[in-house]
């Protein structure tokens, strides 16, 4: 992603809960102004 680029559409029927859903998908990311490295898809195997 870069930055300006829409992370999401929330839709809400109240003003205030649509606040909290924004504040919750916020802090549900970590934003770095630096690249980040893709992390590996298999962590590991368990036998």
């Amino acid at each position: 992603m870069k930055n300006g680029d829409t992370l999401a559409y929330i839709h809400a029927n109240d003003e205030e809960k649509g606040k909290i859903a924004v504040e919750d998908l916020y802090n549900a990311y970590k934003f770095s102004a630096e690249e980040v490295s893709k992390p590996e898809h298999i962590l590991g195997i368990v036998e």
